[in-house]
């Protein structure tokens, strides 16, 4: 019976650890995920950019946004620490680097 008991607790131990483990990347995202796409719309802002819209994926941040009444969808990562973004694929035609 101490036995049964022990694989008990550690069958519910380790289902825990596993839901922890499992909710880990979207407690993550929770805490990351706001400064980065408050950075953007500040970036975006900046530049003229109106209607701005960011969607948080796994790999990049998809932002569709209007600029001179011209529609656009881009694809970018918000890097905090030098204060840039980095487009994912082919950047925006009217930025100018």
């Amino acid at each position: 019976m101490e036995i049964l008991k022990a694989i008990a607790i550690g069958v519910v131990i380790f289902i825990g650890i596993m839901l922890l483990l499992g909710a880990l990347p979207k407690i993550l995202s929770r805490i990351s995920d706001p400064p980065r796409m408050k950075f953007i719309e500040n970036y975006l802002t900046e530049r003229g950019c109106t209607v701005i819209d960011i969607k948080p994926y796994s790999a990049h941040y998809g932002v569709r946004y209007k600029r001179n009444g011209t529609k656009y969808y881009s694809k970018c990562l918000a890097n905090l620490d030098t204060k840039e973004l980095e487009w994912v694929g082919k950047p925006p035609d009217w930025i100018k680097e």
